[in-house]
C-alpha cells in the first residue's frame, strides 16, 4: 500500500534516492537520478542546484560538502 506522501508526489522516492546517492558521494548516480526527477519537475530550483553540485564535485571531489547554499530563487 502506498503512503499518502507517494499518492501526492510519486517522484519523491526518486528525489530521495538521488539525495541519498549524493550524500554517499555517488555523484554519477545522483546526477542521473536528479536529471530523471527534473524531467517532470523542471521548475524545481533545488534539483537544479544539486545537479550543478554533482558536476562540480565530480571535477573537484576534494571540495565535496553535504551542505548546499540555497542562493538561487
Amino acid at each position: 500500500m502506498a503512503t499518502n506522501r507517494n499518492l501526492y508526489e510519486p517522484g519523491i522516492t526518486l528525489w530521495e534516492e538521488a539525495h541519498a546517492a549524493f550524500m554517499a558521494r555517488d555523484l554519477t548516480k545522483a546526477q542521473s537520478l536528479f536529471e530523471q526527477y527534473q524531467i517532470n519537475h523542471p521548475q524545481d530550483v533545488t534539483t537544479e542546484i544539486y545537479i550543478e553540485k554533482c558536476k562540480e564535485y565530480a571535477l573537484h571531489p576534494e571540495e565535496f560538502s553535504n551542505s548546499i547554499d540555497m542562493d538561487k530563487k
